[in-house]
């Protein structure tokens, strides 16, 4: 009376009531299934010669995988999302259906990452309130797109290989201090070099018509350099000066 029932298999108890519910001691092999009902269920696992224990609680709608040594949460279930609130160690993969939103820093151990889709793509916002871009293969291109400017695209590579920045004025800058700029400005193509001299190495210095159908003027390796007049040659240097083809006309002495 006012005590404890206990139940015994061979002369060693395994159950026993206790002012708060049952104590077990052994393995439950239910065949059927288990049902805890309160207003916040919890499922504790307690490690005797080790830390940290563990629970499952449902609290408010929300299942929880708790650290109780730590008093801390692990993994959040809610009916909209699962939040892995540590470090989360897909070792086997993971295969995402929909968007992927990180918060802070991705490492990625692998070699490789694959999206799949139409135009997949990868969006880089800058809580700065700076440019926002997005990295896109937009039917078989990769574009850098300026999310902050109606997506303007600022650079592509297309199918063929060729690598477009589509804007005027918008410049290859090159060097630690941009000193090399090549630019077309709506009616001219421009190489800018502000410091020191611009080189042009070859063997072969060919000048050439938009067309490649004349030269302009070609200058060869210990050899001669030509001018040409309407794709037509005028004038040559030669190992010992000068030899032009047509009239010279002189306005000095």
């Amino acid at each position: 009376q006012n005590g404890s029932v206990d139940l015994y298999h061979n002369n060693v108890k395994v159950f026993e009531t206790t002012s708060t519910g049952a104590s077990v001691t052994g393995d439950i092999t239910a065949t059927g299934n288990i049902t805890i009902n309160s207003a916040a269920p919890n499922l504790i696992f307690t490690e005797s010669d080790a830390d940290p224990d563990f629970a499952i609680l449902l609290s408010a709608g929300q299942l929880k995988f708790q650290d109780t040594t730590n008093t801390a949460n692990i993994l959040t279930l809610d009916d909209d999302k699962i939040q892995a609130v540590k470090n989360l160690d897909a070792l086997a993969g993971i295969d995402i259906t929909g968007n992927l939103t990180v918060s802070g820093t991705g490492t990625f151990n692998g070699n490789r990452i694959y999206l799949n889709g139409a135009d997949p793509a990868i969006d880089f916002t800058d809580s700065d309130n700076n440019s926002d871009y997005r990295l896109q293969n937009d039917n078989g291109t990769l574009k850098v797109k300026d999310q902050s400017n109606a997506n303007a695209v600022r650079f592509s590579i297309e199918p063929d290989g060729d690598i477009l920045i589509p804007a005027d004025n918008a410049r290859l800058q090159i060097g630690a201090s941009q000193d090399l700029e090549i630019y077309h400005n709506a009616t001219d193509s421009i190489i800018d070099s502000n410091t020191g001299a611009l080189k042009i190495l070859s063997n072969d210095l060919q000048f050439l018509k938009q067309d490649e159908s004349e030269f302009l003027l070609r200058a060869v390796n210990n050899g001669t350099v030509r001018l040409y007049y309407d794709g037509s040659e005028k004038l040559q240097t030669t190992s010992t000066g000068i030899s032009v083809t047509g009239d010279i006309t002189a306005t000095g002495q």
